[in-house]
């Protein structure tokens, strides 16, 4: 059965159902990556508010765009985009994926590249030929997806935090708006 997918810009009306696939996603695809009191700690309440500081700045700035995926009406994804924020990487990726997530039952329906395409397409607008993603190094489904998508391992970083480790790495997209 092919599933009627709708992508819109995000609005303010979106926060509670954005935050609230962020912090399903987090649950299920980092569980054993990240340390389990970061995952406990996030919350939609949380990340609602600050989708809504977020998706306010663009409003007012334009230096970024927030993108929801629906089937049936319902927020299954979402994916926010705009100016790089990494000084070592905005010189060939002007631009940045700075967040991209798809709720689990909705994985491998075509959402995520709809997303990608879209996100691609609106920096392209902005002026912002190139683009990088950060990603956890251990999470190689999302490494998968990027490599499928064009995507090159750029460079990687580790961030110490209250609870632990992170390890990342980026995948990088240089002079490209589209993809194939």
């Amino acid at each position: 059965m092919s599933k009627d997918i709708t992508l819109r810009p995000a609005t303010l009306n979106d926060t509670h159902a954005i935050a609230t696939v962020q912090v399903d996603v987090w649950k299920s695809a980092y569980k054993g990556i990240v340390p389990d009191a970061l995952i406990d700690r996030m919350s939609v309440f949380d990340r609602e508010k600050g989708w809504t500081k977020i998706l306010s700045s663009y409003a007012e700035n334009g230096l970024g765009a927030c993108f929801v995926a629906e089937i049936d009406g319902e927020i299954q994804g979402f994916a926010s985009c705009g100016h790089q924020r990494d000084p070592d990487l905005e010189q060939d990726y002007p631009g940045e994926i700075s967040a991209i997530y798809v709720q689990d039952a909705q994985q491998r329906c075509g959402i995520g590249r709809r997303l990608m395409k879209t996100c691609f397409e609106t920096m392209n607008a902005m002026g912002l030929q190139g683009a990088a993603l950060w990603v956890l190094a251990e999470n190689q489904q999302a490494r998968s997806f990027y490599t499928a998508l064009g995507g090159e391992l750029i460079t990687q970083r580790v961030e110490d935090q209250p609870d632990g480790t992170l390890s990342e790495v980026a995948y990088g997209w240089p002079k490209r708006s589209d993809l194939s």
